[in-house]
């Protein structure tokens, strides 16, 4: 017979199990952080950059003019979180710099783009990516394809996230679109950019 102080077998056992069973409902975080490196000074040579992104295998299209703010960047590192969402398996960016955005026309420093990033279901994920002074564009000039320290990347090989190397500003944990939270790619139809 159970007496009124007495507790039910169920809740001495699973009581202590409680926070275990809970663990396992988490929602695991499938993201990729892009970790842009360069050997380029801000704002010295150059002062914004944007990332376009969208889902799927193929480039992004960008648009051919400047349109972000006249803030200047942080030094890099910089950082930019994309997450899966459980929406697409890949997704592909553009990464730009630019210089002299206050003017009508800035000027395009470096372009880089990556093809076919694969998320690692359940997993955070990082992808460094060098924009090197030697692949900055002279003028309108910008370096013909052959060096593989400046050509675009397809299917790059992703790293385990490793917050030493991703800068503290890195926007991995939060959602939204820009430069203040985790990037979701958009399909090939909505386009994006973050920043």
């Amino acid at each position: 017979m159970i007496g009124p102080r007495a507790r039910p077998w169920t809740a001495l056992v699973f009581a202590p199990l409680l926070p275990l069973l809970l663990a396992g409902c988490r929602h695991n975080i499938t993201e990729v952080a892009l970790v842009v490196e360069s050997d380029l000074n801000v704002p010295a040579d150059v002062e914004q950059m944007d990332v376009g992104s969208v889902a799927g295998p193929f480039a992004p299209q960008v648009n051919p003019f400047f349109s972000g703010t006249g803030e200047q960047i942080a030094p890099f590192p910089l950082s930019v979180g994309f997450e899966s969402d459980g929406m697409t398996t890949t997704f592909s960016i553009t990464v730009r710099f630019f210089k002299g955005v206050t003017s009508p026309s800035p000027a395009l420093v470096m372009s880089r783009t990556v093809t076919d990033i694969r998320f690692v279901t359940g997993q955070t994920m990082m992808l460094v990516l060098p924009m090197k002074r030697a692949c900055a564009c002279q003028g309108t000039s910008c370096p013909s394809p052959g060096n593989p320290e400046c050509d675009n990347i397809d299917q790059p090989a992703l790293q385990p996230f490793d917050p030493a190397v991703a800068p503290p500003s890195s926007t991995l944990g939060t959602i939204g679109t820009g430069g203040g939270g985790v990037t979701r790619p958009p399909t090939p139809l909505q386009g994006i950019d973050a920043r």
